[in-house]
Order: structure tokens, then C-alpha cells, then sequence
């Protein structure tokens, strides 16, 4: 079964790669661990993770395991933001609005825009 481990530094490195702004080297660093931190802790944890496993389906109940940045990004990625110092609007400025990402056993998958493409994420291996 999947720890979710990958899934969640996968996941937490794309959204730091996408960080402008006046932020440093350590406050990128901040953010991508308190936010590996908070998806290990989320979505992953999640029942529905746990489900997805059983099942053998990765996409059962993906939509519980979004974290996504539209106009406004979620509590999770604010929360993360702030452990390390950064404004929010040193995420949102590069992102297309709605921005969506599935953090799925075994895959994470990204939506930037108002598009039907959706870019499957190489894991990052520990």
C-alpha cells in the first residue's frame, strides 16, 4: 500500500517550483516542507486514500484529495505560505486561475486553467 509519501513530496515540489516573488532559497524550503507536511497530514490520510489503495483504483475519490489555487488558494496552501513567510500572491501570480491538483495513490496530476488537459507529475523518489 502506498504511504503517500511520494505522492506528498511530489506534490509539495510543484507547487514550490511555482513560487515568485521575493521569497528565499529558505522560505521555498519552508513552504515545500510544511506543505509536504500538511498533505501527509490531508488528503493522504484521507479515508479516501485508504479506499483508492483497497480498490486497486487510484482515481476512487480523487476529488477529496484536491488541492487546488482559484482566485483564492485553499486553507492548505495558505496555511503553508504563511509557516514560511510568503504572500499568497507569490503563488497565485504565475498560475492560471483554477489550478487544480489530484494527489492519487501512485500518480499526481495537475489542470492549470480552464482546460481539459491534465499533466500526470513525475513521483520524486525519497
Amino acid at each position: 500500500m502506498s504511504s503517500g509519501t511520494v505522492e506528498a513530496r511530489t506534490a509539495a515540489h510543484w507547487w514550490a517550483d511555482q513560487l515568485t516573488g521575493p521569497t528565499t532559497t529558505e522560505q521555498v524550503e519552508a513552504f515545500r516542507a510544511a506543505l509536504e507536511a500538511a498533505i501527509l497530514a490531508g488528503p493522504v490520510s484521507h479515508w479516501s486514500w485508504r479506499k483508492a489503495v483497497e480498490s486497486g483504483d487510484p482515481h476512487w475519490g480523487a476529488i477529496l484529495r484536491v488541492v487546488a489555487a482559484g482566485y483564492d488558494p485553499e486553507p492548505i496552501l495558505i496555511t503553508a505560505l504563511k509557516a514560511a513567510g510568503i504572500e499568497a500572491s507569490d503563488l497565485l501570480e504565475p498560475l492560471p486561475p483554477e489550478t487544480i491538483m489530484w494527489i492519487n495513490p501512485g500518480q499526481v496530476r495537475v489542470s492549470s486553467g480552464h482546460s481539459d488537459t491534465v499533466a500526470e507529475l513525475k513521483l520524486i523518489a525519497l
